[in-house]
């Protein structure tokens, strides 16, 4: 599980994506790569990606997205399903950010 401190808390995550919706032009991936084939990127476009694969992507990621109407593209580990082990980046935040940083080894 991810150290919440470093990440966008969910009630907050529905405000930026409400933003987005009203102010940008959200769309996927493909729909980017789409646009750039063409040569026509519409002015304020936007990406919206997560890329570390948590299991809150599909219990409070997806239904705030699709409550906005922001369509996005998300990338799993598919490597690190069923892992017992955390992944470095959390392990590095944890000791950085903490309640026990600085002690312990990387």
């Amino acid at each position: 599980m991810h150290d919440a401190s470093t990440a966008v808390q969910p009630h907050h995550l529905s405000e930026h994506l409400e933003i987005l919706a009203a102010h940008t032009r959200p769309t996927t991936a493909s729909g980017f790569r789409r646009a750039q084939e063409r040569g026509r990127v519409p002015a304020r476009t936007t990406l919206v990606t997560f890329d570390d694969g948590y299991a809150d992507l599909s219990s409070e990621i997806a239904p705030r997205l699709r409550a906005a109407g922001v369509p996005s593209t998300m990338f799993v580990v598919s490597g690190a399903i069923d892992r017992d082990r955390e992944f470095w980046w959390d392990a590095l935040t944890r000791a950085l950010l903490g309640p026990e940083r600085g002690s312990g080894t990387l």
